[in-house]
């Protein structure tokens, strides 16, 4: 049997993203596995991975706005913006309220532009910038357009000149970057010393388990992640039209449907085009 659809994986705190995805294709015995959204091997929380066709739903959830909740240290500054870095910088550390920090994350929300860290895996003339970051080779960056969603403070601890914040943001926003961010706004140094992403789209972490308790038995099917649009069962000559991507005419208003055959496995997504006319968007078979 071919598996083909999601599964929520909680990743594990030093564990690399790919490294998770090995036990996925031992489980799900397929060489045919992929993930929307790497997290730092430092970071844990809720990674969305593909099997088999079920990659082909990854770019929906690329563009997803993700929840972190983050732990931030004051104090010093590492190469990585993460624990897991270099100390480069340290500096005494000031007194600051509650209300003084919660300003300044609300002052954080809405869009602005951030410039990648470059212990990143975004790209530059097709390297990773964490293999040049390893040779100590600094890069030009681009600052990129990102929207911080909502941003509140959890915590604040005085003695540890630590606070926890949780962020719904955009797609491409590092919160390592975001944690330097805050702490310069507030005149001081900070690093992350914990990430957790809780959240990807209409995806919680609580859905998801740890690599070692999944099974076959939590595959979220093609059919199940497009529960809340019409599925639209069809046979015959429509069955053959829709399999080979060709336009269909359905008397429905709907701007999505799923195509579905007769044992209901999903065919393809089709968007409403023109009255009635509806085009192939992406194909499952």
């Amino acid at each position: 049997m071919k598996y083909n659809g999601l599964v929520l994986l909680d990743k594990k705190e030093g564990q690399s993203t790919t490294r998770e995805e090995v036990g996925l294709k031992r489980i799900f015995n397929t060489k045919k596995v992929g993930h929307a959204g790497t997290l730092d091997p430092f970071a844990t929380g809720l990674i969305i991975c593909g099997i088999n066709k079920g990659t082909k739903l990854l770019n929906e959830l690329e563009s997803a706005d993700k929840t972190y909740v983050a732990k931030l240290k004051f104090g010093f500054k590492t190469t990585s913006a993460d624990i897991t870095g270099e100390v480069v910088d340290k500096k005494e550390v000031d007194n600051h309220t509650e209300d003084e920090i919660k300003k300044i994350l609300t002052s954080f929300i809405g869009e602005s532009l951030q410039l990648p860290p470059m212990y990143s895996a975004l790209k530059v003339n097709g390297v990773p910038l964490y293999k040049l970051a390893r040779k100590d080779q600094i890069v030009e960056r681009k600052k990129r357009k990102i929207n911080i969603k909502s941003i509140e403070l959890i915590s604040y601890d005085k003695d540890k000149q630590e606070l926890i914040f949780i962020a719904t943001v955009s797609k491409g926003t590092y919160i390592r970057t975001l944690g330097e961010d805050i702490a310069q706004k507030l005149n001081e140094l900070g690093t992350l010393v914990e990430l957790r992403r809780t959240r990807v789209g209409k995806f919680n972490v609580k859905q998801a388990k740890k690599i070692e308790n999944i099974t076959q038995n939590d595959l979220i099917d093609i059919v199940e992640f497009y529960a809340d649009i019409t599925h639209v069962e069809i046979k015959g000559e429509n069955d053959k039209r829709a399999r080979n991507g060709a336009d269909l005419k359905l008397d429905l208003i709907d701007s999505e449907v799923l195509i579905v055959d007769v044992n209901n496995q999903a065919i393809a997504l089709y968007k409403n085009i023109d009255r009635g006319w509806f085009k192939v968007v992406k194909e499952f078979v």
